[in-house]
């Protein structure tokens, strides 16, 4: 079952590294200039060597494996497979932060600091406003040493 949904997520990574490529080319736009796309390449890199490495070891028809090589591939296997885990979910934060930046969604704060409380243990909270290009009133609470 394991084999089968990562056998399913490699075929839909080829079919939409496909789609992305065939979609900047036609459009004549750059690929492979942002973050995004350098992390996202990263990411599939990793997977394909996550499947490579665990149809291998583990699913190969005929494949005589031994269950002591089996058990020492076991810990890179599942390393491999955490570490795309969380690339994948930098990819995705990168490319939202890519295409918010693209599309003008993004806007800076001017901080104003408009209070200073100091607590009991003697840290410092600062109280500060910012307009941003919306003309959003932004509060932010800042912890100050």
């Amino acid at each position: 079952m394991h084999g089968s949904w990562l056998g399913a997520g490699v075929a839909l990574l080829c079919c939409g590294l496909a789609v992305v490529f065939s979609y900047k080319h036609e459009q004549h736009l750059a690929s492979l200039y942002s973050t995004h796309s350098w992390l996202g390449i990263f990411t599939v890199t990793l997977v394909f060597a996550q499947f490579v490495l665990g149809f291998g070891t583990y699913a190969l028809p005929g494949a005589c494996v031994s269950l002591t090589t089996k058990q020492a591939v076991y810990p890179w296997h599942a390393s491999l497979g955490l570490a795309s885990t969380v690339f994948a979910g930098f990819s995705v934060i990168s490319g939202l932060d890519h295409e918010n930046t693209l599309l003008g969604c993004a806007y800076s704060v001017v901080n104003k600091v408009l209070d200073e409380t100091y607590t009991k243990d003697g840290t410092r909270w600062r109280v500060m406003w910012g307009e941003g290009s919306y003309k959003r009133m932004v509060c932010v609470f800042s912890f100050v040493n």
